[in-house]
């Protein structure tokens, strides 16, 4: 009798369990909407700024959407060829170095 008790309560247990993962995952997926839909609003207008900023989204989910929307426009602005002549050429300063 003991034995069927411990089997009821492992399933309870599991179900639970199961049941907590579940929620779990769908407050992650609200969040990460959430995010997703915050890095959209902020980045609208400017769809480069949008796709490099969407691309560190998914390549580092702990980022939070400002952090992420601040890296890609730093990102962006290096990469803009308006800023090409501002900005020290790597190589050259490399090749300087004894």
């Amino acid at each position: 009798m003991m034995d069927g008790n411990i089997e009821i309560l492992g399933r309870a247990a599991a179900l639970a369990r199961d049941e907590g993962f579940a929620e779990g995952r769908k407050l992650g997926a609200a969040a990460e909407r959430e995010r997703f839909k915050a890095i959209v609003d902020v980045c609208k207008g400017d769809g480069k700024l949008l796709v490099v900023a969407l691309d560190l989204a998914v390549e580092i989910p702990g980022m939070t959407a400002a952090r992420t929307v601040e890296v890609a426009r730093r990102f962006a602005k290096a990469n803009s060829p308006a800023n090409r002549d501002t900005l020290p050429d790597s190589l050259a300063q490399a090749q300087l170095r004894p």
